[in-house]
This record gives structure tokens, C-alpha cells and sequence, in this order.
């Protein structure tokens, strides 16, 4: 079973009476892009796709954060 499922069959069970779930995943443009903002985004998306498969109603909220809490500071 892919990973995804597992997820997704622990959190129907933990939520029996959930209508519509509610996932969410973003990136934020701090620092250079990497294959760790793509994990972010594509770990949500295969368990959000799991629990549609599972008869669920999903939504998938992504969000791009481009507010840089740290700006590039001179030291």
C-alpha cells in the first residue's frame, strides 16, 4: 500500500464524520528553490488525491508565501 493511502485511511478513521477535508501546502520564496519545496507541495497532493480515492471530499489549499519574515540582512 503507498504510503499515501495510510495517511489517509488514519486520518478518515481519526475523523469519522468529516465531511470535507481540508489540506494545505505552500512554499515560500525564502532562500533558493530546492526539491524540498517540491516534497512540500507533492506530499499533500498524493494524500489529498488518497483520500478522493477513498470516496472524500478534498480541499486542497496551496499557498505561496512571499512574505520574507527574514530579509537578507547585512552581518
Amino acid at each position: 500500500m503507498h504510503w499515501a493511502y495510510r495517511i489517509a485511511e488514519e486520518l478518515i478513521r481519526k475523523h469519522p464524520g468529516r465531511e470535507t477535508f481540508v489540506c494545505a501546502s505552500g512554499i515560500s520564496p525564502s532562500g533558493s528553490v530546492h526539491m524540498g519545496n517540491f516534497r512540500e507541495v507533492v506530499t499533500t497532493y498524493f494524500v489529498v488525491r488518497a483520500l478522493q480515492q477513498l470516496g472524500k471530499e478534498t480541499r486542497f489549499i496551496f499557498s505561496w508565501d512571499d512574505f520574507d519574515r527574514f530579509p537578507h540582512l547585512s552581518l
